[in-house]
């Protein structure tokens, strides 16, 4: 089913109440009639094109969530993390 995001406040006695910006489902045939009751108020979603934004979203979640484990793994000393430490001499 399409999915189309609603552009401006809407609502009559079969659809809404919808908040701009809401996402929703609806058939072919709903969307006309919402269309005709008050033109301008849908927006289709390009399905492609908002799977391209949630994958870079979760990206950018994954990225800062690396940085974030970087961050505390600098910050555990190292017989911690199971290394051993660095020695300030050779030898042993």
């Amino acid at each position: 089913m399409p999915r189309y995001r609603i552009l401006h406040k809407y609502s009559s006695g079969d659809f809404g109440p919808f908040e701009k910006g809401t996402e929703v489902e609806l058939t072919e045939e709903q969307a006309d009639w919402l269309l005709h009751d008050s033109p301008g108020v849908l927006e289709e979603i390009d399905p492609k094109a908002q799977q391209e934004a949630k994958r870079a979203a979760n990206a950018e979640r994954a990225k800062a969530y690396e940085a974030k484990a970087d961050s505390e793994a600098e910050k555990t000393p190292a017989r911690r993390r199971g290394r051993p430490p660095k020695s300030a001499g050779g030898g042993s």
